[in-house]
């Protein structure tokens, strides 16, 4: 089994490419099998910006006041993780760093993202704001959108 793919998906406080990240999540899959890799091997990195933020980054306040809008649950999934601890920024990006290495390793070649115009150019802004290459490697970078049912379509 090949998983040839990686998902990403990021939780920001803005909408624009300066914007803190407060939760980045990835996972391995192969659409062609329609095979997902076990939660143990997917990635999760909650961020605590107070620990280390960069001077670049700039929190937007209708950001904050659409988190204050969502659900208790949505907000403690992001913000209160049960069971993880929140890191740094640098910390979080050296961690996916290396989960999408090794990823690229074992044979990933394309990146997908609900906006890769976002997600992705918001990771690779923020690896170079730290000094590194977050998001390299990939020969595609897909993008997904809600097919309006219970899945997802490309």
């Amino acid at each position: 089994m090949t998983l040839t793919d990686v998902m990403v998906d990021i939780e920001t406080l803005g909408v624009r490419l300066t914007a803190p990240i407060v939760q980045i999540g990835a996972v391995r899959f192969n659409p062609k099998e329609g095979i997902i890799s076990s939660p143990e091997d997917a990635f999760c990195e909650h961020i605590d910006n107070r620990q280390s933020s960069l001077p670049a980054q700039v929190i937007e306040i209708d950001t904050v006041e659409w988190w204050l809008e969502q659900s208790n649950d949505a907000r403690n999934r992001v913000f209160r993780p049960a069971h993880r601890e929140r890191v740094g920024v640098c910390v979080a990006m050296v961690r996916f760093s290396v989960w999408l290495s090794g990823a690229i390793m074992d044979g990933a070649t394309a990146i997908w993202a609900n906006s890769p115009s976002f997600d992705l150019a918001l990771l690779s802004s923020t690896a170079a704001m730290l000094g590194s290459c977050a998001i390299a490697g990939f020969s595609e970078n897909l993008y997904v959108k809600h097919s309006g049912t219970d899945g997802w379509s490309d």
